[in-house]
């Protein structure tokens, strides 16, 4: 991270732009910037028994929304591409981070025409998503199990186990499902999911549902 005298500090990001997080701008948001490190940004912060991206969240987050809330599952952690993804209990006690991640998500929210308070749709998405990974790809709690300090929680799981995708594969399908949604008289295109299977084999399958 570099000094401004104007701006503060900046970062180099991936497409080789100068951004800075104590003053974000629309113009200097990309998205091949954000699919990019979301793609290589993990979840838990790496605390999965394999690599799983951000933005793998992000895409299957996006089939669990009506598809006019869909642009806003897809983008929802956005931020993250910018000021990293902090773990939940750290993040509620650092109140100084999550102004800077709040002022990146204006501009994210400007660049691609977003409102600023996501649907509760997509916070739900966002939730559905949080207990499939937890069952998926991380170990049980040693304190309270599943339910991995939540208490009881009825919330749904996805009907299919995740399969972490490759960082490359990760960043193709952000970016082929920004592109879907930002079409033309676009429709929910149910099998444009690419879903990695267990068995080292890669399959087209409709997108996630949920049990």
């Amino acid at each position: 991270m570099v000094m401004s005298a104007d701006r503060g500090n900046y970062i180099v990001t991936f497409t080789g732009r100068a951004f800075y997080p104590m003053d974000p701008r629309p113009e200097e948001i990309s998205i091949y910037d954000i699919a990019h490190a979301l793609a290589h940004t993990c979840r838990f912060g790496g605390h999965v028994r394999e690599f799983y991206s951000v933005a793998q969240h992000a895409v299957l987050c996006s089939y669990l929304v009506p598809l006019e809330f869909a642009l806003q599952a897809l983008h929802h952690d956005d931020t993250e591409a910018y000021c990293g993804d902090m773990v939940r209990p750290l993040k509620s006690m650092l109140p100084a981070y999550q102004a800077v991640e709040a002022k990146i998500w204006c501009a994210v929210a400007d660049k691609f025409k977003l409102p600023l308070a996501l649907n509760p749709l997509v916070k739900n998405a966002d939730h559905i998503m949080l207990r499939s990974e937890q069952r998926d790809l991380m170990h049980e709690s040693p304190i309270d199990g599943e339910r991995f300090g939540y208490g009881d929680d009825e919330t749904p799981r996805l009907s299919q186990t995740i399969a972490p995708w490759n960082a490359k594969l990760a960043r193709e399908g952000f970016m082929r499902r920004h592109k879907e949604l930002l079409s033309p008289g676009v429709r929910e295109l149910r099998f444009s999911v690419v879903w990695p299977v267990r068995k080292n084999s890669t399959v087209i399958s409709p997108g996630p549902s949920v049990e």
